[in-house]
């Protein structure tokens, strides 16, 4: 069957549009040039929580649980188990080996001000090319802001795979220490530094888990 010129010119219309929304999906995708500053210590990135030490929610808990600390919201966060000893420390694998020049401490939306000084407080963040089990060297050490967030900067980023969060003190509080979550940004660009889009409901052993 012959087209007619109408139809060999709607086609073609049709193949021009087709291939400017092709263009323009591909471009939403594609990581952006530039100064990035992507967290990549997030589910979302592909990061797993490997160890830590203690959690108040135990891993049927749908709140206060390690695994809290890197899920995009400070509406859940992780807590220590009642009268557990610092150092308080978690160990996460991230998706592959980046650069990362800042990290942030986030309390906000923790107990605080009705727990007075249970926030994070003192902390190290080391990083391992190697390994789980390290060696660490550290990236960052210092006090966070209770109740609030707390970014710090490098002017040596180091590339790493492994992260090691330890807190060794919170603001006071003799019972608990919480923290509401964990980042860790690079200004890497290219496939392994981009976020790929994984909006689901997940069934877990920490419950049915929202990812957005």
């Amino acid at each position: 069957m012959l087209l007619s010129s109408i139809d060999r010119e709607d086609s073609r219309r049709n193949m021009h549009k087709f291939r400017i929304l092709l263009a323009a999906f591909t471009m939403l995708l594609a990581p952006t040039s530039g100064s990035a500053d992507t967290n990549v210590l997030s589910f979302e990135a592909g990061t797993v929580l490997r160890e830590f030490t203690s959690e108040h929610g135990g891993r049927d808990a749908p709140e206060w649980t390690a695994l809290a600390t890197i899920d995009g919201t400070t509406k859940l966060g992780w807590s220590s188990q009642e009268g557990a000893p610092f150092p308080h420390e978690c160990v996460y694998e991230m998706r592959s080996h980046y650069s990362i020049h800042a990290i942030e401490i986030d309390n906000r939306h923790s107990d605080e001000p009705s727990w007075p000084g249970i926030s994070a407080a003192e902390f190290t963040v080391s990083g391992s090319a190697v390994g789980p089990t390290g060696p660490f060297v550290e990236l960052f050490s210092g006090r966070a802001n209770s109740g609030d967030l707390t970014r710090f900067e490098s002017n040596s980023p180091q590339k790493v795979r492994w992260i090691k969060l330890s807190i060794s003190s919170n603001g006071g509080d003799a019972l608990y220490t919480e923290l509401m979550e964990l980042r860790a940004f690079t200004k890497e660009t290219g496939p392994n530094a981009a976020s790929t889009a994984v909006s689901s409901t997940y069934a877990t052993n920490w419950n049915n888990f929202f990812l957005q």
